[in-house]
């Protein structure tokens, strides 16, 4: 994985993820979820995108990504139309 830039620059490495960030906090769309948002899971913990912005880059050990919801983990579904989840080292 890339190491320089934020988390923001390596999750918009993955084709058809748009990840920006702005004043502290992280938006993820995926292009199927229209105005919502895809899940983001941190090691097993649901989270949001003001925690994303806290975690080097370098610390990212694996990134998979879920681009709708029958391919989404069971315990990743929710409202979300997708999922992102990463896992630190």
């Amino acid at each position: 994985m890339d190491r320089r830039g934020g988390v923001a620059h390596a999750l918009s490495s993955f084709g058809g993820i748009k990840a920006t960030e702005n004043m502290g906090s992280l938006a993820v769309t995926l292009p199927r979820c229209g105005s919502g948002s895809p899940v983001l899971i941190v090691n097993g913990v649901l989270t949001n995108g003001s925690a994303l912005t806290l975690i080097p880059v370098s610390s990212i050990e694996l990134i998979e990504v879920y681009r709708s919801v029958a391919e989404m983990p069971v315990e990743a579904r929710g409202d979300g139309c997708g999922a992102i989840v990463l896992y630190t080292r």
